[in-house]
């Protein structure tokens, strides 16, 4: 007797699932290198610092936290894509979705996975939270899901 056409879809659901976790764990994997590397040239850093400045205390130093490298992007040109985007967009207030779209298409980013659009994503959120910092973007929020994405520029209120 054969399966059944749900035990099948099942299983088939099961087999994507578990490319899905063998997917993310070589991800992972790739960033726990990444991410020891970079600890190890922390640590090379905190030695040299150490040896001059024998009273330095690393935990009182604040972290700053960047923009990951992976766009490819010149220094400052994620901060002006997304400006663009929102100037020249027919809509407003601009969702980051369609923010997100810009900035690969017109950043030449090259998307292999999701992952990459994800990256890029985050680092489009991030830019505008800076940008919104500095007065340049306002959040066109107001306390409903459906708006919960939107930004416009400071200029347009």
């Amino acid at each position: 007797m054969g399966t059944s056409v749900y035990t099948s879809l099942l299983i088939k659901d099961f087999k994507r699932k578990a490319g899905n976790i063998k997917a993310v764990r070589k991800d992972l994997r790739e960033l726990a290198k990444v991410l020891l590397e970079l600890e190890r040239e922390s640590y090379a850093l905190l030695t040299v610092i150490q040896s001059r400045e024998p009273d330095f205390i690393p935990s009182t130093v604040k972290a700053i936290s960047t923009v990951p490298k992976v766009l490819g992007l010149p220094w400052n040109k994620l901060s002006i894509l997304v400006i663009e985007a929102m100037k020249t967009s027919k809509v407003h207030p601009v969702h980051v979705s369609d923010i997100t779209n810009y900035v690969i298409f017109h950043g030449q980013i090259s998307i292999e996975n999701r992952r990459v659009q994800t990256t890029v994503y985050c680092c489009v959120r991030a830019c505008l939270k800076r940008l919104k910092y500095r007065g340049k973007v306002i959040r066109a929020y107001e306390n409903t899901k459906e708006t919960e994405g939107l930004w416009d520029l400071a200029s347009n209120k």
